[in-house]
């Protein structure tokens, strides 16, 4: 609500110990809380000088399109890297040509098969450098892209900064067809969620409805967002499972990416096929 967005607003300064804030960011889409009053709040913190820009995260054009009339939005930010490239094909990556803030721009890495690994390795080679920053610089060679890496490793973080190098032409084309988007439908009847670390997921329907760990939005608002025609921003996340006796398992995937919005899909649609990545 507006209020909120101005007590969130103050209480991050204060943790900060700022007086403004560089960029403030509009984190998801809420479909129970009207993006009028979002704005209006954010641009009365603009008035104030409490922040400079505003930005909107995880997003569609359509609700960028709303946001906007009710004030300027700056930044754009979404998840974008060599296995996840839904920006290509919606209409972020060239919207007004905004600014596009790339979150997790590395962390698919791990999904890499042996040949991407191998093609990267081999072209930094040619680079002189290695394969996070031949990543990076594909997802740079955008004139209005930013990346936004997560590092505790001071070398890492040199390499990071030294990624804003030039490709060529050719390699580009080669690294976009070792990387094609391939989105697979799945029963969602079909996935089981993985085990987190964390411990930040939800594992039945049940604990998806009681969402004691205060997901925003939750699964029952998106399983309302769903049922009244909204889109599923991007595709889940899955790898396969393993069935090593030839058993037919329980289910066939595990759910790795996009828990709010699959149990959403799931409460909404039950069976219905959910776009997926399989890894």
């Amino acid at each position: 609500s507006y209020e909120n967005v101005l007590k969130s607003c103050e209480a991050s300064l204060q943790r900060l110990q700022v007086k403004r804030i560089y960029i403030y960011m509009i984190h998801w889409p809420n479909p129970n809380i009207p993006i009028e009053d979002t704005m209006l709040a954010m641009t009365q913190l603009q008035k104030e000088q409490k922040i400079k820009y505003i930005g909107y995260s995880n997003c569609t054009v359509a609700q960028l399109k709303e946001a906007e009339q009710y004030g300027g939005i700056d930044f754009i930010e979404w998840e974008y890297n060599l296995l996840e490239r839904s920006v290509e094909h919606n209409g972020i990556l060239s919207y007004q040509k905004k600014k596009l803030v790339c979150y997790s721009p590395l962390f698919h890495n791990i999904h890499f098969t042996l040949y991407q690994r191998q093609l990267l390795e081999s072209m930094g080679v040619k680079y002189y450098k290695t394969s996070s920053q031949m990543a990076l610089a594909w997802l740079l060679r955008h004139p209005n892209t930013i990346v936004i890496p997560k590092t505790n490793n001071a070398q890492h973080l040199k390499e990071n900064l030294e990624s804003n190098f030039s490709l060529a032409a050719e390699d580009i084309a080669v690294i976009n067809r070792a990387f094609p988007r391939q989105v697979t439908y799945v029963n969602p009847l079909d996935i089981t969620v993985l085990k987190s670390e964390s411990g930040q997921a939800y594992y039945t329907e049940e604990e998806a409805i009681e969402n004691k760990k205060n997901f925003c939005p939750s699964p029952l608002v998106m399983e309302q967002y769903f049922r009244s025609g909204g889109e599923l921003l991007k595709p889940v996340r899955v790898t396969r499972r393993e069935d090593p006796e030839n058993v037919r398992p329980l289910s066939r995937y595990y759910l790795t990416g996009g828990g709010v919005s699959y149990w959403g899909w799931r409460l909404a649609f039950k069976d219905k096929p959910i776009p997926a990545y399989i890894r």
